[in-house]
């Protein structure tokens, strides 16, 4: 199949070669939302409104038993920071869309080329069929 590069034709690339980069592709994308869930699995409990509790909660402890994987460094971060709406939610969402448009454009791509090889085929053989040329299929 041609492979294409800034919409023009570059090179013959094998199906299969084309099919994998989109699968590395998700799969890299699955992977980064691994990573986002380890980063999400630590447990904020006992960090309070702003900077701790006085109800001596070992937050160790109570990560380990609820199976979190650690605890919340700092408890002024924790709960001030709002970035995760964006690293949790919507950059997975735009990343997968992109792979998606991605995956998309070059199937149009690809269509629109096969539809422009049998039109130059079929113009070509007109051509050749008044030139009285034979020809064999």
């Amino acid at each position: 199949m041609p492979g294409y590069t800034h919409l023009q034709r570059a090179q013959t690339v094998q199906f299969s070669h084309w099919l994998l980069s989109h699968a590395f592709a998700l799969r890299e994308d699955g992977q980064r939302l691994v990573e986002l869930r380890d980063r999400a699995n630590v447990l904020p409990l006992g960090i309070g409104a702003l900077a701790g509790n006085s109800l001596g909660i070992y937050r160790l402890w109570l990560a380990e038993r609820l199976g979190f994987s650690g605890v919340t460094a700092n408890s002024m971060h924790a709960v001030g920071d709002r970035d995760f709406v964006i690293t949790y939610s919507t950059k997975p969402a735009s990343q997968f869309s992109v792979r998606a448009m991605h995956l998309v454009d070059d199937l149009i791509s690809g269509a629109n080329s096969v539809k422009d090889d049998i039109n130059i085929m079929q113009q070509t053989t007109k051509i050749l069929a008044r030139g009285l040329f034979k020809l064999r299929k």
